[in-house]
């Protein structure tokens, strides 16, 4: 089958003799979307990963609750020096661990993906 490929995700099939259009098995082309997509560029079919949006997603939520983990840091230590009251800590460390609970369902999440 002969196709010309519009996006990665689309095509209009053409005639053998276009210069533009690529011989495409109905295999590849039924998986279009699920395991592969079109690669415009280089006019091949290319293996494409569903849940690759999702995962990015899911590993910048993790880096964002990394990043405030570290950010908050230096409230651990000034509690460990005593320069921090635990009435004053108690509520810094809900929240850290907090983060640290999201962080494990998320990874849990990005594991079943």
């Amino acid at each position: 089958m002969y196709i010309i490929i519009l996006s990665e995700f689309s095509y209009q099939t053409a005639s053998g003799s276009d210069e533009n259009a690529i011989d495409i098995s109905e295999a590849d082309l039924f998986q279009i979307g699920k395991s592969k997509k079109f690669d415009v560029e280089n006019k091949t079919v290319v293996d494409y990963d569903v849940n690759y949006e999702q995962k990015q997603e899911i590993n910048l939520r993790i880096s964002s609750l990394k990043g405030k983990l570290s950010s908050t840091d230096y409230i651990v230590l000034k509690y460990i020096e005593g320069q921090l009251s635990e009435t004053d800590y108690i509520n810094y460390k809900n929240i850290r661990q907090s983060y640290r609970d999201e962080i494990n369902v998320l990874e849990l999440e990005l594991s079943k993906l």
